[in-house]
């Protein structure tokens, strides 16, 4: 069965009301959760400079690939559990080193020697204490691991009391369910036409029999009939 647009559109007219009850429900449980059970995420990011290896003030194309390549080193290292450990004991943390480093992230920043290291929080004073632990610790590790002492620490990271949420972003949230249920909601109208296979139209029968419609019983309103049974 093939259907166009203007189909389509009557189809969802027809089943306004299967639409409404898969939509509405959707966005409004997503709205509570985001709200209500989600706990609100803060990120605090902490950069480190990598100081080139080479003096000079002129940096070939190998620099470049060995300063991307030490970066990326640095990264791995950043979020190592040996690093992990000294944070969670620095700080006192009740996690694991597993659970701590899936709130960390370590990259360099594009063209430059910057590494950023962020964290996500439900605090936010100490999701900048950790940012600023793995800093401290990575630098302080860093002779040791790589007999290296080309890291300084740029800028910490630091408490902002006017700081939002970085997540749930419960309207976001929101908006992309309300997309999704619509979707489903719209396959599901389609579906259940594909296989309905009573006759609503003139036009179905003619379709179906071929053969003209000669002519149609007007539909009248519906009476009930009373029986009083005389005893």
């Amino acid at each position: 069965m093939d259907f166009d647009l203007s189909d389509v559109i009557n189809i969802l007219k027809q089943r306004i009301v299967l639409l409404l009850s898969i939509i509405i429900p959707s966005v409004f449980i997503t709205g509570w959760i985001s709200f209500a059970i989600l706990p609100p995420q803060y990120e605090a990011v902490t950069t480190l400079l990598v100081q080139t290896q080479n003096p000079s003030t002129q940096i070939n194309y190998n620099d470049l690939i060995t300063n991307e390549k030490l970066i990326a080193t640095y990264g791995e290292i950043i979020k190592s559990k040996r690093i992990a450990r000294e944070v969670i004991d620095k700080l006192n943390l009740k996690v694991t080193e597993d659970e701590l480093l899936k709130k960390v992230t370590a990259s360099g920043v594009k063209e430059s020697l910057v590494t950023e290291i962020k964290v996500k929080y439900t605090n936010q004073a100490k999701a900048a204490a950790i940012a600023n632990g793995f800093a401290d610790s990575f630098q302080k590790n860093l002779p040791l691991i790589m007999k290296v002492e080309n890291v300084s620490i740029l800028d910490q990271a630091i408490v902002n009391q006017n700081s939002k949420p970085v997540s749930p972003n419960p309207y976001m949230n929101m908006f992309i369910v309300f997309l999704l249920a619509l979707n489903i909601s719209i396959v599901i109208s389609i579906l259940l036409e594909v296989i309905d296979k009573t006759i609503k139209t003139e036009e179905s029968v003619e379709e179906m029999l071929g053969l003209p419609v000669l002519g149609t019983i007007p539909k009248g309103p519906s009476k009930k009939l009373e029986i009083r049974l005389r005893g």
